[in-house]
């Protein structure tokens, strides 16, 4: 029960926050809330790993701290283990961290374990870029480039369902 009012009140500040007319120093005031009900969640059941993320999101885009950010999703890890959203959130923690090797750690165990999206190789190609990888880099780059040109060949056939209406 108590889990379900907690849920309700997150939902509740999160409309509010969503106010356009609503001062910085409100939101920050809300989303400094946010934060306490998401760790009362958390409490309450420690492998809720949607609170982690939820709070992590919310130190990434509301507080712009991402070493909190990584901090909160590498615990969620330490509970719930392997999940693709944890570990992409994590990967853009630590690359705004500038840990640039961890961030690649992070996305290579994504591309292992799931059905890689294209955008997944463009990424990777930048983090190799910046850990001064230049061959992997360009392996990567290619996936992602040979990627983009396919689905551009389907927007540039008017004979492809993507034109179907």
């Amino acid at each position: 029960m108590e889990k379900e009012l907690l849920k309700e009140k997150i939902s509740d500040l999160k409309s509010k926050i969503s106010n356009e007319s609503l001062s910085a120093s409100e939101k920050k005031q809300y989303n400094v809330q946010l934060i306490e009900y998401y760790d009362k969640l958390i409490e309450i059941d420690p492998e809720d790993y949607f609170a982690y993320l939820d709070k992590a999101t919310t130190f990434m885009y509301s507080f712009n701290d991402f070493q909190k950010a990584a901090s909160t999703i590498e615990t969620a890890v330490e509970k719930s283990g392997y999940n693709k959203v944890l570990f992409l959130r994590l990967a853009d923690s630590y690359q705004k961290l500038g840990r640039f090797s961890d961030a690649l750690k992070a996305l290579d165990e994504v591309i292992k374990n799931e059905f890689v999206n294209n955008y997944l190789y463009g990424q990777r190609a930048e983090l190799n870029r910046l850990l001064g990888n230049l061959p992997e880099a360009e392996a990567d780059q290619q996936k992602h480039d040979a990627y983009l040109a396919a689905e551009q060949a389907k927007w540039d056939d008017p004979n492809h369902y993507y034109h179907y209406k």
